[in-house]
């Protein structure tokens, strides 16, 4: 956590925490809150101990501070929206449930209005961010209404003291910012939006790299919409040597994952429908393979090479389905949850999913057990019935955040990432018995693992893109490993989130997704811009009325 005084050059590293997730300050400008693992804390600017305010289910989504000592707070759990707790710690209770009837996705990035007269908030849309909405509870009545489609994160700027004027309402859509005016005793919108700030950096879940102080001050990231960028396709052998996949469309390649006989290449793509294609590497064609709406993505071969595993938000938070790679037959849905849930790992029987799910304690690594197999059923149909039915459960659930799971060839341990040490390291386990033994693998970071299909190494990523290699050994009774090799030092696209890469089954080169500087401007961030005296801009931007 850095604290920066906006009239001095320098930030400080504040009371050494890390790990610190949406930042936040108190009304008075006194205190800094934060979420941290499954915990919503505050700390002074000046420094000194952290104080627990209460813990909290699923994913932080925003929290904002009112002048009545009372924060408003929102999770990744959709069954709740909205929540507030004293300032001073206490415990939560819920403000707003989302309308089901009504289709609404969860209540996030609350901001609340000054005197406590409501709370800004989002709509959150359960297909895509650009169809959410800006929202205001009235915390009178505690009934909320709609103020702009097609918006998140609104913020509210006041007007001078005495100036009679109404004030502003401040929302992102589509990578920029728009204002319009806002009555803050009748909670009503008084003009059309206008766009007021271009280029300004957004991520697909809607949040918006932006601050504005009621006073008028302005900081924001340039960049724009979080589209992903245009990348290529390119295998990179041992010593770090290229060769492109020249046959192979430019497109916004974001997760390969190559099939188990290595002659085709499954992978999400995210500049169109959001759908997952099929890269044959003999033909050289790529072809679509889902169609549903929604983002489809995170595919997982199953082992014989004829299904896929996905996920999908195409009825709600992303749950597990899956689709014969020929496109025959229906899409099965696998699992049906509020809880959003994605593949990364397949047992070597087919009849087991490995995967993280956004749940209690934010990403916990989770199994899949597929409903309605048989081991007498033939193996093209491992997994073509499920209808929402399959058994999940927690296999690694701490307070810390814990996702990439890979099942080892042999199904005999489990490689996973972890943040509980303070960074994020790569640990493996037993499985299923995951209680019987735990190894750090990594020591100066890692994420991303992946299993050499021989079973005799482990490839990860260390820092921002240096693949490493470890030998390890899996046949005998206790897992053994040995020092990492580092393999080679470029850039390639990459995500802590999910693997964008993949290993070739003789483990000798990597398919990696290779961006173009051009292309990769909208998600670089080149700074932070501090625009003082705002409040002037709008004034001339916005009509008022």
């Amino acid at each position: 956590l850095m604290l920066r005084p906006i009239d001095q050059l320098d930030a400080r590293h504040l009371a050494g925490i890390t790990n610190a997730r949406g930042l936040f300050f108190s009304a008075e400008s006194r205190w800094i809150g934060f979420f941290q693992g499954t915990d919503l804390k505050k700390v002074s600017i000046t420094g000194g101990p952290t104080i627990t305010l209460c813990g909290f289910d699923g994913g932080p989504r925003g929290a904002s501070w009112g002048h009545d000592d009372i924060i408003v707070f929102a999770t990744a759990d959709p069954n709740t929206g909205l929540w507030r707790v004293p300032a001073g710690g206490g415990k939560p209770t819920v403000l707003t449930t989302p309308n089901a009837a009504q289709l609404e996705g969860d209540h996030i990035f609350p901001s609340v209005l000054p005197s406590g007269r409501g709370v800004l908030f989002t709509i959150a849309a359960p297909d895509q961010a650009e169809n959410s909405d800006v929202a205001v509870l009235d915390l009178q009545t505690m009934q909320y209404k709609t103020l702009m489609r097609g918006g998140s994160q609104p913020e509210y700027v006041e007007p001078p003291t005495g100036s009679g004027q109404a004030g502003y309402l401040v929302y992102a859509a589509a990578g920029a910012l728009r204002a319009v005016r806002f009555d803050l005793a009748t909670l009503n919108v008084l003009s059309d939006p206008v766009p007021v700030v271009e280029h300004v950096m957004m991520a697909p879940t809607g949040a918006a790299n932006y601050a504005v102080s009621r006073a008028g001050t302005l900081v924001y990231v340039p960049g724009g919409a979080a589209v992903e960028p245009t990348r290529s396709l390119v295998w990179v052998d041992r010593k770090g040597r290229e060769e492109p996949i020249k046959a192979a469309p430019l497109r916004a390649y974001a997760i390969p994952r190559i099939s188990p006989d290595g002659t085709r290449v499954a992978i999400d793509i995210r500049d169109q429908e959001n759908d997952i294609w099929i890269w044959d590497l003999a033909r050289e064609t790529l072809r679509k393979l889902t169609y549903g709406p929604g983002m489809d993505q995170q595919p997982v071969w199953t082992p014989d090479g004829r299904r896929l595993i996905f996920a999908s938000n195409r009825a709600g938070p992303s749950n597990l389905y899956g689709q014969a790679v020929d496109g025959t037959g229906p899409v099965d849905r696998l699992t049906t949850s509020g809880n959003s849930q994605f593949p990364t790992s397949m047992t070597p029987d087919g009849n087991t999913v490995v995967g993280h799910e956004d749940g209690p304690t934010s990403f916990d690594v989770v199994l899949f057990r597929l409903a309605n197999l048989s081991a007498s059923r033939p193996r093209s149909d491992a997994v073509s019935a499920g209808a929402g039915r399959s058994e999940v459960q927690p296999l690694v659930r701490t307070r810390f955040i814990e996702h990439n799971a890979e099942i080892s060839p042999d199904g005999r341990y489990i490689a996973y990432q972890s943040n509980e040490s303070g960074q994020i390291e790569i640990y493996v386990k037993p499985f299923p018995q995951v209680d019987g033994g735990k190894w750090q693998i990594s020591t100066g970071g890692g994420t991303r693992a992946v299993w050499a299909r021989n079973g005799r190494e482990l490839f990860y990523v260390e820092g921002s893109n240096t693949l490493l290699a470890v030998p390890v050994e899996t046949s005998g009774p206790m897992f053994a490993w040995g020092k990492p090799v580092k393999l080679f030092d470029n850039k390639y696209a990459a995500s802590l989130t999910f693997r964008s890469y993949d290993a070739a089954p003789d483990g000798q080169r990597f398919l990696m997704l290779k961006g173009d500087a051009a292309a990769d401007e909208n998600t670089t961030a080149d700074g932070i811009l501090v625009v003082l005296n705002w409040f002037e801009e709008l004034q001339r931007l916005v009509p008022t009325n």
